[in-house]
């Protein structure tokens, strides 16, 4: 966190990839990946990560995979984050998530939203290849560093909209030295 912290603004995407390394081999991952909210739907997830590590595979359970009533939407409804240590957690019911996890030998995953934001809602997800046990205090860690992601999203989002605004005062400001003029 600290690094993404000391970083120029031009610098972050670079970092949150790097920190998304770090903390996917931490916790021996094969994926990790910063999914976020399309711009015109707040509630479809995009199905590629705007940051991530490792497999260049994105989770399958996305769109347009995940159906509105799917087991994965349910879940991400009533308790916001889903850790899933193996297969055997997904339920049988749930047959076209299983499915797409299986195929790619997935085996375990966790799916973390960021806090409730209109501009930056997303979720960080990373998986693996074999069964994961979620301890506790891999839980908190996990929620934390989500938040530092999210925080350094946020610092991104801000400068770009610094950037635009001083373009439109600029603009404005050749407009009315053109006002003076005439």
């Amino acid at each position: 966190s600290i690094d993404l912290v000391d970083l120029n603004d031009d610098q972050l995407d670079t970092g949150i990839n790097q920190a998304l390394q770090r903390f996917g081999e931490f916790l021996k991952m094969d994926h990790c990946g910063v999914y976020r909210r399309s711009a015109d739907d707040k509630q479809r997830l995009l199905g590629s990560p705007s940051h991530q590590w490792g497999s260049d595979v994105p989770f399958p359970i996305l769109p347009p995979e995940a159906q509105p009533d799917s087991w994965y939407r349910k879940c991400v409804k009533q308790e916001g984050r889903i850790m899933v240590g193996t297969l055997n957690d997904v339920p049988e019911s749930a047959i076209a998530e299983r499915t797409s996890l299986s195929k790619l030998g997935i085996q375990s995953f966790a799916s973390v939203p960021f806090a409730k934001d209109p501009l930056q809602r997303g979720t960080l997800i990373m998986y693996a290849k074999h069964e994961t046990t979620w301890q506790t205090h891999q839980v908190r860690f996990l929620e934390l560093f989500v938040q530092i992601i999210r925080s350094a999203l946020d610092r991104q989002l801000a400068a770009t909209e610094k950037v635009r605004l001083m373009e439109e005062l600029n603009q404005s400001n050749k407009l009315e030295a053109i006002g003076k003029l005439t």
